[in-house]
């Protein structure tokens, strides 16, 4: 996929000023719609382009390590984003620009993050909503295993020269899987719509030899979904479990909002079907152990981290 170089003087066809409402660490996000004599994208959520919606991404690249940033994230988005090499629960990357030293990227606009979902949508404990929660899971986790490069068909008996032509540093790690990096696409499909895995800034591919040699403290993380791992800095090395926790954290909060709802996660407290007020989650993780955080582990110094009490009894 070209990237392409313009000029500020260049009016890009939008149809609307830029307002970046939405941003986070590396980023701003806004919502724009292009004329359709300039773009024939289609979106999840549409099959025209004359009512598709996209989100161009700016990224905050004031410095080398900003440049990096992008270059990196547009490099493991492009794994993901060809014909033949996307995933239906991936987000894909459809065009990447500049404009003297500003960095954009164009994407399908996303109806929110799963937190969103979760907050705007109640539960609906169902045989219908059951079979989508399993098929979405099941989508997220199959979108993962393409990038942590299990996907990957290896060459058939007896053509093994065409290794060769395999990518060899094909084993990624996400390096960031939590609610607010998953979004849902509400389309024909489904009245709940599709999840997609997004933000690939910390995302890493390794080869075979060293995709378990990568310093925990050298992983970028958000704090309640970190993995025990984190705690031992540079004496542990992080692999691809590293995801798999994050998923399994996010897949708890998940079954967690479809029998009990959005408050059982991230209110403070919630009320039962039978008027009891119970603590959230969220709010025991904060509890146990006397910690103040929301982590699924607890670590005492000079002892194994220990998955919370709370965590344990949330998930029987």
């Amino acid at each position: 996929m070209k990237h392409y170089q313009w000029s500020r003087l260049l009016r890009l066809p939008f149809l609307e000023p830029l307002k970046w409402e939405k941003g986070g660490a590396h980023g701003q996000v806004a919502k724009v719609k292009i004329h359709p004599q300039h773009q024939a994208w289609k979106t999840p959520s549409s099959s025209s382009a004359q009512t598709s919606c996209f989100a161009v991404k700016k990224f905050i690249a004031q410095d080398t390590q900003g440049v990096a940033n992008f270059n990196m994230e547009r490099a493991a988005l492009l794994r993901f984003s060809k014909q033949n090499s996307g995933h239906k629960h991936l987000i894909k990357l459809l065009l990447s620009y500049q404009i003297e030293d500003r960095l954009y990227m164009i994407f399908p606009w996303a109806h929110g993050n799963l937190a969103e979902f979760w907050k705007r949508y109640p539960s609906k404990p169902s045989g219908r909503d059951a079979l989508w929660l399993i098929q979405q899971c099941f989508g997220l986790s199959d979108g993962l295993s393409k990038v942590h490069g299990y996907n990957q068909r290896l060459p058939r008996y007896g053509h093994e020269e065409d290794m060769a032509d395999m990518d060899v540093a094909n084993r990624g790690r996400h390096g960031d899987i939590k609610p607010e990096n998953i979004l849902f696409f509400l389309g024909p499909e489904s009245d709940r719509g599709h999840l997609v895995v997004s933000d690939f800034t910390l995302m890493r591919f390794h080869s075979e030899d060293t995709i378990n040699k990568t310093a925990a403290n050298m992983v970028g993380f958000s704090t309640a979904y970190c993995p025990p791992e984190v705690q031992h800095g540079s004496d542990i090395y992080v692999d691809q479990k590293y995801d798999i926790w994050t998923l399994g954290c996010v897949y708890l909060e998940f079954i967690t909002w479809y029998l009990l709802g959005y408050d059982a996660i991230r209110g403070r407290s919630f009320k039962t079907s039978s008027g009891d007020i119970l603590q959230s989650f969220q709010t025991m993780r904060r509890n146990d152990h006397g910690g103040s955080d929301d982590k699924y582990f607890s670590h005492v110094p000079g002892l194994l981290p220990k998955v919370k009490t709370s965590v344990d009894t949330d998930a029987t």
